[in-house]
Order: structure tokens, then C-alpha cells, then sequence
């Protein structure tokens, strides 16, 4: 005997109900053969699909991870009136947002708004600021970019070079920094005249 309502191709929460299953309850309820958005597959009571009480595979369902760090993330900003948005929860020794102990509020802004990080990269702030989250303001740089090792002191001749960069060939400060072996911060200082007043 087939179940009385037909579930096939629903979509219920996170799940999408594939097939009726050969399984039934003792008290003869059917499960039917669900995959969550998340990749998982799994036999669902029909019950508990009608009424709400499964919408994912399970409490720590990749979905529903994302879900609350969107939550948290939304919960957790300040839009500020110069475009940034200073993270107020958690922050790690370097300013750094954190979301969880395993993720920076960076990290997952860049992945939530832009794209998959790729492996060995880091997200660094063209703004100089730790706490921003703008996706707006991030960049993807190498590990060994963000160390305070390779970094170099700049000279006046340069200032006068990255300004100009700056205005007539329209460069980014994170690119700046990048060829220049600066801070981004440093940048922003120096094309925002806050260092450097002197030098035209």
C-alpha cells in the first residue's frame, strides 16, 4: 500500500524527498529517502516531514552552521560612516573578528559575500583596520604577506610614486602595499595625508 500523500520532489527545509522507502514504523508510518542540501542522505519519517520536526539531517548539519554564523555575523557589525563594518564580538590578540575559535569574521565575511578561499591564502583589509569585516575592503595575500618580516620602511621618492599610482593609474592600496612591501594601513596613512603632509 502506497503512503497517502505522494512527498516525492518536495522540498522540506534542507531536505529534498527523493523516493518513498520500503521502511516503514510499527505503527505504520512511512520513511521516505531524503538528501539534505548539505550532501547527506537519509531515511525520514514521513510524520516528522509533515509536521516540521526534520528539516535537516541533523544538529550539526553543514546548513545549519552557515546559517547561524550568518546569524552571528548580522548580529556582531557596525556599519561605519567611512564603509567600514567594525566587527563587536570576539577579537584575537591582532584585532582580528572572530566568529568561532576556528574562524575569523574576515575569513568568513570574504567566503559568505565573494568566494572560496584558496588553500594557503589569507584575507587581509585594504582599509588597514583588523576589525573590518566589508567584503568591500578585503584581499586575498599569502601567508608570508602579512608577516611583519618581508615589510620595508618607505622613502619620500616613494611616496610621491605611490600617490601618484594611486590617482593617475588607479591602483588599489592592497596592490600598493603588495609591491611596495608595506602595511596596508601605511597606505591608507600616507594617501590619505595623515603621514607623509609634506611631501606633495
Amino acid at each position: 500500500m502506497a503512503p497517502n500523500k505522494d512527498l516525492t520532489g518536495q522540498k522540506i527545509g534542507s531536505w529534498t524527498v527523493i523516493k518513498v522507502s520500503e521502511r516503514k514504523s510499527s505503527d505504520g508510518i512511512y520513511f521516505w529517502h531524503c538528501k539534505c542540501d548539505c550532501g547527506q542522505e537519509r531515511e525520514v519519517r514521513g510524520q516528522n516531514l509533515r509536521n516540521g520536526q526534520s528539516v535537516m539531517c541533523s544538529s550539526s548539519c553543514a546548513i545549519l552552521v552557515l546559517e547561524n554564523r550568518k546569524r552571528i555575523f548580522a548580529k556582531k557589525i557596525i556599519k561605519a560612516v567611512n564603509g567600514c563594518w567594525i566587527w563587536t564580538g570576539l577579537r584575537d590578540v591582532s584585532g582580528y573578528g572572530m566568529i568561532t575559535i576556528e574562524m575569523r569574521a574576515n575569513r568568513f565575511s570574504y567566503e559568505n559575500f565573494i568566494g572560496k578561499i584558496p588553500d594557503g591564502m589569507c584575507v587581509e583589509n585594504t582599509c588597514g583596520v583588523p576589525s573590518c569585516v566589508n567584503p568591500k575592503c578585503l584581499w586575498l595575500g599569502l601567508h608570508s604577506e602579512s608577516k611583519n618580516e618581508p615589510r620595508k620602511k618607505i622613502s619620500e621618492k616613494d611616496v610621491i610614486k605611490i600617490r601618484k599610482m594611486y590617482i593617475e593609474e588607479k591602483r588599489t592600496k592592497a596592490s600598493l602595499a603588495r609591491e611596495f612591501r608595506v602595511s596596508n594601513e601605511t597606505i591608507s596613512q600616507l594617501i590619505r595625508r595623515e603621514t607623509w603632509r609634506h611631501v606633495p
